[in-house]
């Protein structure tokens, strides 16, 4: 997917007598059906065998967010992975979404082979391979974007988030 293809440039143009070969397992999403183009139909795309690997993800235990001294069992959940030419890009929605800094940080403290993980680093990453859109974007967003890479994000054309704001705004009143 657009993940893999981004990869593979940087890995060409960092990696000197290098050959990187994409696969991607899955038909073309044309051949599944046309309501794939459409990006408010991803729920529906993303259920079915035909899109989807059914991956899950594992339970784990996790520090209670009552009381951190006790552990609570996280069941695992449904884990949609893209299983058509263009990867995950193709059944969810084209949404671009980074990890929690800490999470990152967490991974980077588990091991000092790991250090490479940590959120700076990563962040550096991310700001190589990202072209935003965003028009006058401000200095703090500028710090964690970046503007010149091979992988296209943009703001959503209309705040898809309006209708939540009224909703808070109701229970707010409660």
């Amino acid at each position: 997917g657009t993940a893999g293809c981004v990869l593979a440039r940087e890995l060409i143009y960092n990696i000197s007598n290098i050959n990187i070969l994409v696969l991607e397992a899955g038909p073309p999403d044309t051949h599944i059906n046309d309501i794939m183009r459409s990006p408010c139909a991803y729920t529906t795309v993303s259920k079915t065998s035909e899109t989807d690997w059914g991956y899950s993800t594992e339970d784990q235990r996790m520090p209670s967010t009552v009381d951190p001294t006790e552990e609570v069992l996280n069941k695992g959940f449904s884990y949609p992975r893209g299983k058509v030419i263009g990867g995950c890009s193709t059944v969810n929605a084209m949404a671009y979404m980074r990890g929690h800094k800490a999470d990152y940080d967490l991974w980077a403290a588990q091991d000092p082979d790991y250090i490479i993980w940590n959120y700076d680093h990563c962040l550096e990453a991310f700001k190589a391979v990202e072209n935003n859109a965003r028009k006058n974007p401000d200095v703090e967003f500028e710090n964690y974007h970046g503007f010149n890479g091979l992988l296209y994000v943009q703001d959503p054309a209309v705040d898809e988030f309006d209708i939540s704001k009224d909703v808070f705004e109701v229970v707010r009143k409660f």
